[in-house]
């Protein structure tokens, strides 16, 4: 039983990690690669290619037109193979955007739909460990390792907002009820927490959304920003029974007497003795829970499209990926870093609850 706790101590540690390294190269940058791979970067045209039933669409003149944009020599003009059943050209028929039509040899086109790229590799100043992703039909890219880490990274800052209202709401609720039972704002108090309890999350997040989401006035941002918000004050009571419970231990014990007595202000005797000694790691495990629930939110928002293209958080990612039709790759991926990192923050949670 000991051995499989290391073991299981050893991968989290590795999986933390990973997650500081997500998030440090998020904050500074990748240091390999810019994120975004802009056009120019060409190779040359593979004659399988053309052959490809898929490289071909029909215009709306009946003639067969592909489906990409290439250059043509090095002046980079865009144009578009052409197939024409009644064409004289005995070598490859281009269309210019201007609508002009040439015959012209293989070696004069060059091909600026590169990506995605494979994993380990590189272009012009830019080394990609995982790759890129195509946009614009691939003669555009995105690192990556670099999109990756900054989602990771704007995922925690939005996380980060629901453990502070989760914090703040929390031991408020807690001490207002806990420690200065009887007065006004301990009956209200009492009566936010039992409001938040008797209505699960779900339900209040899902009125939440509805409300915020017909503000059409409101910034896309802001709205993604409220929901973290709103879901670190709804979880708040599952901090504040917690601490109540232990407070209610504690407030009559001789030493708390003893301190009143010497003059010490309830201030002092809450931050530094109350919730420093005996609430504290109560207060961490429950941090580790609300971060991983934070990241479960985001990835729901984004499947039910109440995210969007501002907040780039690792949802974001995973829904591109799969509008993408990448499914089999970055999806599956993205959904296998979204979850370790999540039952990550649970394991530290759960470990360090059985330390203490």
């Amino acid at each position: 039983m000991n051995n499989k706790f290391k073991i299981s101590k050893n991968i989290m540690m590795i999986t933390s990690s990973l997650y500081l390294l997500l998030f440090l190269l998020g904050l500074f940058g990748n240091p390999l690669s810019e994120k975004n791979i802009s056009p120019g970067i060409t190779k040359p045209i593979d004659l399988i290619e053309l052959e490809d039933e898929n490289f071909w669409e029909e215009n709306y003149e009946g003639d067969f037109e592909s489906i990409n944009y290439y250059y043509y020599s090095d002046n980079k003009e865009r144009i578009s193979f052409l197939k024409r059943q009644d064409s004289n050209c005995n070598q490859f028929e281009i269309k210019f955007i201007n609508g002009s039509i040439e015959c012209v040899s293989l070696d004069d086109i060059q091909n600026p739909n590169i990506h995605p790229l494979e994993y380990l590799s590189n272009t012009t100043n830019n080394y990609h460990l995982l790759g890129t992703i195509a946009i614009n039909k691939g003669d555009s890219g995105i690192d990556r390792l670099s999109n990756l880490s900054d989602a990771v990274f704007r995922t925690t800052l939005f996380s980060l907002l629901s453990l502070s209202t989760f914090l703040i709401f929390g031991i408020a609720f807690a001490l207002s009820i806990g420690y200065y039972n009887g007065r006004l704002t301990s009956h209200i108090s009492e009566l936010i927490v039992k409001s938040f309890q008797c209505v699960p999350i779900l339900l209040w997040m899902l009125i939440t959304i509805i409300v915020i989401g017909y503000s059409r006035n409101l910034d896309p941002l802001w709205k993604v920003s409220l929901y973290f918000l709103f879901f670190g004050l709804f979880s708040s009571p599952a901090l504040s029974n917690l601490i109540i419970e232990k407070i209610n231990q504690m407030k009559n014990e001789d030493f708390i007497v003893a301190l009143k007595l010497l003059g010490l202000s309830d201030y002092r005797i809450i931050v530094s003795h109350m919730l420093r000694y005996y609430c504290l790691p109560i207060i961490i495990c429950q941090m580790a829970y609300v971060m991983a629930h934070a990241f479960f939110l985001d990835l729901t928002l984004c499947y039910i499209e109440k995210s969007n293209e501002s907040s780039s958080t690792l949802g974001w990612y995973i829904y591109q990926s799969y509008t993408r039709g990448n499914y089999a790759t970055d999806t599956t991926f993205l959904l296998f870093i979204s979850f370790f990192l999540t039952f990550t923050l649970f394991y530290w949670s759960d470990y360090y609850k059985r330390k203490i």
